[in-house]
Parts: structure tokens; C-alpha cells; sequence
């Protein structure tokens, strides 16, 4: 859901909108830069055309992304494909297709450094910008304008561990949370207080997300007293996976959490606009939980569509640290 596309401003707030009302395949941010393993980003850029910004996106080498967004508003169109840092292919069915080469330039690149903990393993992170020519043709769709490009910029984010005998790694998400968490501790800052809301369902056929974060502390003091809302709804059609989400953030009261320790525990959702209406969970235990209210979103090409019902569940988790808010996410 890629709302906003918000990666280097605020990174902290980016990344957990991403996370909020993004489709599966979750955005890059500079956490993953701190990982284990191998990371490979790569976005191309278009032109933008009638309100729109759009990008293309491979976080791997078969995964391809299109993603137009229009303030709030943001629909991902997600394909097997082709990308490395040669060149990108990609078939959108009736929707388009990507034949793009590049050539890409070093930015920033960290020099090969030996890991302690790997032994022969090294490491290498790297920036490299640089330009595509090709063909980029997106049709768009009833209420998401189209666009052609054949040339433009090009970006690439790419961390490469070389050992010279194979080793089990741990994945990119938990290392980087881990290390994350590390560099954290080092600092004499408050701790961090994170309560999550997440509900989900089913509209019309199509898997309806519903997250809120409210950030309570945390140690960056940048996210502090903020929630961040984000709803997206996925379907699949034919071979392309497309995701249609919208996010908002607000310093007020957007999300209100019974004080631990109060039976029954509640959530009030009331977001800002773009949403409207509000949603109250209750739960009590050995009882169990409700999600009711009038609670809707608008999605672009859908509508708006609603996020409370007798289709969907809701569940509250609370977090201390950085480590137990992606458990909860």
C-alpha cells in the first residue's frame, strides 16, 4: 500500500505507514540497510501525469511492482517478472508491460568489511543511481490514469554478504529488527510504547486490511503521539496481484485505548479524512473480542468500502519495543 511512497523523509513514519497499508511485499526503508543477508531494491521512476506520481519496484529479482498514488491514495499492480541491475521485464496482461535496460552509476558505496560473527563472510552495502530506456506502457485503469515512458531515473539499494562456504542466515525482517533494536539500547532514551488495532475481512471477494498504530514513546522521539491508519483491500486479477490502500496520520485521538488492566478492554477508532465513521473493538477475557461500527474507507476504483461488520475480526496488541511491534505488524 505504498501510501505515500514516504522512504527517506521521516523514515521511522514511512516505513510503518508502509507497513500499515502496503501489499505483501513490504517497501525497503533503512532498517533493511542494517540487515543480514542479501537486499536488493531497485525503483525506477516516471513521469507523472494527471495528479498521479507512479514508480516501478523489484525488492527481488523476480518480483516486479507498478505503483500509481495520488495523495493519500495508492493502487500496487504486482507481477512475477524479471529485474537485476541490467534491466527489467515485466507483462501486466491488459494493463501493460515493462521492457526497460539500465545504467547505473555508484553513488555511495561502503567498502567489503570482513563480519566478525561470520568468520570469511564479508559485506558490501551500495547506492547507485543512474538512468532506464526501454518501454514502460501502463493502460491504467477506469479511475487510475495511465502513463508511457522511455527513459527516466533509476535507483538501486543493494547489500551483498559473500562468504566462501554457505552458512545459515537469519532473515532480513528479524536481523534487521534485532540489530535495530541494538543500536537502540545504546542510547539513554525512553522506551518505547506502541498499541496496534487490526481488523480484517472480506468485501465483495476481495481481502480487506484494517491496521491503526498508536505510538505512545519511542526512543527516536519522532513518531511520538502519533497514530499512523492505513486500510487496503487485494484481489487478484489474472496474473497481476493488485492492491488498492489509503493511509492518514493524526496527533489527535484517533485511535483511544483503555487504560492495562481495564475490563472489558476497548479501541475506538475514529479516523480523520479520508476515512469516515469509527470502529470500537471490545474485548474481555475468556469471553472474546467484537469489531462493530461505521467504519469505511475510499479506495481508489472501489469505492468506498466498509471496514467494520460480521465479516470482519479485530484483534489489540500492545508493544514495549521495536522487536515486539513487528511481531505485532
Amino acid at each position: 500500500m505504498r501510501a505515500g511512497k514516504l522512504r527517506w523523509c521521516l523514515t521511522g513514519a514511512a516505513a510503518l505507514a508502509l507497513t500499515l497499508a502496503g501489499p505483501a511485499h513490504a517497501k525497503t526503508d533503512a532498517v533493511d540497510i542494517l540487515g543480514a543477508g542479501n537486499l536488493f531494491s531497485l525503483t525506477a521512476h516516471l513521469p507523472d501525469r494527471d495528479g498521479y506520481s507512479y514508480s516501478l519496484e523489484a525488492q527481488d529479482h523476480r518480483h516486479v511492482e507498478l505503483t500509481a498514488s495520488k495523495g493519500a491514495f495508492s493502487v500496487s499492480y504486482a507481477v512475477l517478472g524479471r529485474a537485476s541491475t541490467r534491466r527489467m521485464d515485466a507483462d501486466f496482461g491488459p494493463l501493460g508491460e515493462v521492457h526497460i535496460r539500465f545504467h547505473l552509476e555508484p553513488e555511495l558505496v561502503f567498502p567489503a568489511s570482513r563480519d566478525k560473527k561470520k568468520g570469511r563472510c564479508q559485506r558490501r552495502i551500495g547506492l547507485y543511481d543512474g538512468r532506464f530506456r526501454g518501454t514502460v506502457e501502463f493502460t491504467g485503469e477506469a479511475t487510475v490514469t495511465g502513463t508511457v515512458a522511455h527513459s527516466g531515473a533509476v535507483s538501486l539499494i543493494s547489500f551483498k554478504r559473500a562468504c566462501r562456504h554457505p552458512q545459515p542466515t537469519a532473515s532480513t525482517s528479524s536481523a534487521s529488527a534485532r540489530t535495530l533494536l541494538r543500536l537502540l539500547r545504546r542510547r539513554s532514551k525512553p522506551a518505547a510504547e506502541f498499541d496496534v488495532l487490526s481488523a480484517e475481512g472480506e468485501y465483495e471477494g476481495r481481502s480487506v486490511t484494517f491496521t491503526a498504530l498508536k505510538v505512545k514513546t519511542d526512543p527516536s522521539g519522532l513518531l511520538t503521539n502519533l497514530d499512523i491508519l492505513g486500510a487496503a483491500a487485494t484481489e487478484r486479477v489474472g496474473r497481476v496481484k493488485v492492491t488498492r490502500s489509503v493511509s492518514a496520520f493524526a496527533e489527535g485521538p484517533a485511535l483511544r485505548v483503555s487504560r492495562k488492566g481495564k475490563v472489558p478492554m476497548t479501541v475506538i477508532a475514529s479516523p480523520p479524512k479520508p476515512f469516515a465513521g469509527s470502529g470500537l473493538f471490545k474485548a474481555t477475557p475468556g469471553v472474546g473480542s467484537s469489531w462493530s461500527g461505521d467504519l469505511a474507507a475510499p479506495l481508489l476504483g472501489l469505492g468506498v468500502v466498509p471496514l467494520t461488520g460480521a465479516e470482519f475480526s479485530a484483534h489489540l496488541c500492545r508493544a514495549s519495543s521495536f522487536l515486539k511491534l513487528e511481531r505485532c505488524l
